[in-house]
């Protein structure tokens, strides 16, 4: 099939192809091109000082408690918090001048994260995961999902998955997988399909050594789940490393009421569970050859703001945060863009929180289908999108 042809599938413009058809043909065109997509989402929205982007030169109530340290790339630095991230900076890129302009809520990034635009009270975009499901069609039980989500649909924030908003027959084909730590939570796929084969066994009966690179941890459970995907054909993978913001420490570390992690928790368990599982995922895919095949998106729906609150914690930011990104297509050691020197505003190079979505379809369909009209407002980060096609 020509890319002319391919063009034509994705947009829907083929006339007289049925259903199964038009998915025939889509999954011959991405299975040529194919990169699969791997959000791992700080959910929450992580600080970025205690992460990608730490300021050394700032005030102390700015900067916060940790240091910044080298990393394997000559003048950039991570957070003292990330040691074995911080030797892997060669492999991957960050970006540390995302930003948004709409409310700093929760819901508005995971909307442009999911889906590249905002809905409103009458409807939402569909999620370009669920997009891509649909045009790759439902899967046999000889495969995966193209579309899943781990370990489940992010709930109690108003920001959970957003549905396929086509004909309401084909809503049903177009939703998520949900692997739950071990278990795929989806009706429609039989009991012995590869899907639940796949995960039958779990992280816990995998060598002791696998549980040690990923980590014995919800973060490591999850990302290894995600690896499972990459290798067995799924298109778009979401990585909730929380399924829940209310009553426990997670990135939205405020210091109170529900959302009680300060950045002592980022200390003593949020971050090292990142550092060790991310690294040990990143790590098995270049082990195992997938590295070429996959684009890593690691960020949350929002910063955190530049001061630190009264309570050893840092509010919602949506100005400024940073991002990683790793894979084939991404020249380990850049940056992208930067801040300013408290963090509060991009200072270089500007990047809009749905240019990611619109370099991950790109991505995930090697350019060859047309981006949803959502994205149209999006510039794929042009400092990679060239390669990731």
């Amino acid at each position: 099939m020509s890319r002319r042809d391919f063009l034509a599938v994705g947009g829907l413009g083929v006339v007289g192809l049925s259903a199964a058809e038009r998915a025939a043909r889509v999954r011959a065109g991405l299975g040529r091109s194919r990169t699969c997509v791997v959000f791992v989402m700080l959910t929450g929205g992580a600080s970025s000082q205690e992460t990608f982007d730490p300021q050394p030169q700032s005030p102390r109530d700015h900067r916060g408690p940790f240091r910044a340290v080298e990393t394997s790339v000559p003048g950039v630095f991570l957070s003292e918090l990330l040691p074995k991230l911080s030797q892997r900076a060669h492999q991957f890129a960050l970006v540390r001048s995302l930003h948004h302009s709409a409310a700093p809520i929760h819901e508005t990034g995971l909307q442009y994260l999911q889906a590249g635009a905002l809905g409103n009270r009458r409807s939402r975009p569909a999620s370009a995961g669920s997009r891509l499901q649909h045009l790759s069609g439902f899967p046999d039980d000889s495969s995966v999902p193209a579309y899943a989500v781990t370990p489940s649909r992010l709930a109690l924030n108003g920001g959970g998955p957003l549905p396929y908003d086509g004909p309401s027959d084909q809503a049903e084909a177009a939703a998520p997988a949900v692997i739950d730590d071990g278990a795929i939570l989806l009706d429609a796929v039989p009991d012995d399909a590869q899907p639940r084969r796949l995960f039958a066994e779990g992280f816990e009966a995998q060598s002791p050594e696998i549980r040690e690179q990923y980590g014995r941890t919800p973060f490591g459970r999850r990302l290894w789940n995600a690896r499972q995907l990459v290798e067995h054909g799924a298109s778009w993978i979401t990585v909730n490393l929380f399924d829940r913001l209310e009553g426990m420490p997670t990135f939205d570390a405020h210091g109170c009421g529900a959302s009680p992690a300060t950045l002592h928790d980022y200390a003593q368990t949020l971050c090292p569970q990142l550092d060790r599982a991310l690294s040990g995922f990143l790590d098995d895919l270049q082990s195992t050859g997938l590295w070429r095949d996959v684009l890593v998106v690691c960020t949350g729906e929002m910063g955190r703001t530049p001061r630190v609150n009264p309570r050893g914690g840092r509010d919602h930011w949506t100005r400024c945060w940073s991002g990683l990104l790793a894979g084939g297509c991404v020249p380990g050691g850049l940056v992208i863009g930067s801040s300013d020197s408290r963090g509060a505003e991009p200072s270089d190079r500007p990047v809009h929180l749905r240019d990611l979505t619109a370099l991950a379809w790109q991505a995930a369909t090697g350019g060859c289908v047309a981006a949803p009209a959502q994205l149209a407002e999006a510039n794929p980060l042009p400092e990679l999108s060239a390669v990731c096609v």
